[in-house]
């Protein structure tokens, strides 16, 4: 379906506004946060102060799965984003994503599909937390989606 992995991006977050990471509202989304070990290809703020962190893949949601635990360390959830064929295979790895409290998410029919919730972490860096939330911020800002 993507021949590109910023079509992908793209998809997922025209879709962000009527997703369930936004069933109380955002404060922000920001694409391609860029910190010392990485680089999260989008981040987005809830209500309530909470970053969650994407990484997005068309292939390889090893390489995926890696990156956004990395995340963990700034985010207070991370996922993958891959499309739904690769979603569904990643998905029969339950325990990896588990220990490292990843989540899986893809694309259908112009909505977020949630295969698996991330679990929630206290991030262990509290100083790149805050960068990301300063960065948030200024991001694109969206209201409560009904």
């Amino acid at each position: 379906m993507y021949s590109r992995e910023d079509a992908l991006v793209n998809d997922f977050i025209s879709c962000i506004p009527k997703s369930p990471f936004a069933k109380d509202g955002l404060l922000g989304v920001s694409k391609e946060f860029n910190y010392n070990r990485g680089r999260a290809d989008i981040i987005l703020m809830t209500f309530d102060n909470e970053v969650v962190a994407f990484e997005a893949k068309l292939q390889k949601w090893r390489e995926a799965l890696h990156q956004a635990y990395r995340n963990t360390c700034f985010a207070h959830s991370s996922y993958i984003i891959v499309p739904k064929d690769v979603a569904e295979r990643a998905a029969q790895y339950e325990i990896e994503f588990a220990q490292r409290l990843v989540g899986i998410c893809y694309v259908n029919n112009n909505k977020i599909v949630i295969a698996r919730k991330a679990i929630k972490s206290i991030p262990i860096q509290e100083w790149l937390l805050r960068r990301a939330q300063n960065t948030l911020i200024g991001g694109e800002i969206y209201g409560k989606v009904n």
